[in-house]
């Protein structure tokens, strides 16, 4: 039979011809088909202020959540981010938003746009403070534009962020008219709040001043007063003159030596006098991390 079937192919060279050609269509269609299948749909956006944040909001979404969002930056063609956890970013998610590639190493994230990277960049990061703003589980209304923010300060430390009022025994001290928050720690770690420049820092490593590079002066402090434990259980990083990013890592200290020599192991982060016509905000909230926003400085 198969004999049969190649002579006739043989002697017919315009039949094998087109069997030859409709097996290759064939394989050409399910392998085109298959590739489609597996490509992610760009996401279709017009110039529209609706269809740029849906955009914006996928991206978050692909990164693993705003939480997740550690520091954005852009190249010529490329959004680079560094997330919390890589375990959480979703590779399909980012493809739908119209990524050409997405290469990953470790925390560092890079998402290939193309020339709209740098544009995509400046919407992302303001996309992502909005969320951070209105992301509190306080009952006080924000009422701070965006246009009236000199400086956002995002939580030093990991924990649950309180008025200076509420810490029994501050104002005793004299220090009812300070502007600032407190913050119970959950993690042992102080991170710089913003971009800045170390100021001065305590010889015990308890105390830290920055000043950021748009003029808003801090002091980050562990206690009220650890002179007692002589710089014991504190490590700390930077030093007068050091130049920080937001992020880095300024001091790490031992919660439970701290506490075991009966001192506390509150931060808090007190403004210097700010300038006149400038006030704050601060977001009361518990749970936060290194990204959350613990106050804005603005202009009124």
């Amino acid at each position: 039979m198969w004999n049969i079937f190649l002579f006739g192919l043989t002697n017919n060279w315009w039949l094998y011809a087109t069997f030859v050609a409709c097996a290759g269509s064939i394989i050409c269609v399910w392998l085109y088909s298959k590739r489609q299948t597996q490509k992610a749909v760009p996401v279709k956006c017009e110039n529209t202020e609706a269809c740029e944040t849906k955009k914006l909001a996928g991206i978050v979404s692909g990164l693993g959540g705003v939480d997740n969002i550690y520091e954005l930056d852009n190249c010529a063609t490329r959004l680079r981010v560094v997330v919390n956890d890589s375990r959480l970013v979703d590779r399909d998610i980012l493809r739908k938003t119209g990524a050409r590639g997405i290469l990953g190493k470790n925390r560092g994230i890079q998402i290939i746009y193309g020339l709209n990277a740098e544009r995509i960049n400046i919407q992302l990061k303001k996309y992502v403070d909005k969320l951070k703003e209105a992301d509190n589980d306080s009952a006080e209304e924000i009422l701070v534009s965006d246009e009236q923010i000199i400086e956002r300060i995002y939580a030093p430390v990991e924990g649950d962020i309180v008025y200076l009022a509420d810490i029994h025994g501050y104002e005793a001290n004299g220090n009812e008219n300070r502007d600032g928050i407190a913050i119970f720690p959950k993690r042992g770690e102080i991170r710089a709040p913003f971009d800045g420049e170390i100021r001065s820092s305590s010889q015990a490593g308890s105390k830290l001043v920055i000043k950021s590079s748009k003029g808003i002066t801090i002091l980050i402090s562990i206690g009220r007063d650890l002179s007692g434990l002589g710089g014991e259980g504190i490590k700390l990083y930077v030093s007068e003159g050091s130049h920080v990013r937001k992020g880095s890592l300024l001091a790490e200290f031992d919660m439970d030596l701290i506490t075991g020599r009966g001192f506390e192991t509150t931060i808090y982060v007190i403004f210097a006098p700010l300038k006149e016509g400038y006030g704050y905000q601060a977001y009361i909230r518990e749970n936060v991390n290194y990204e959350h926003i613990a106050m804005v400085v603005f202009e009124e």
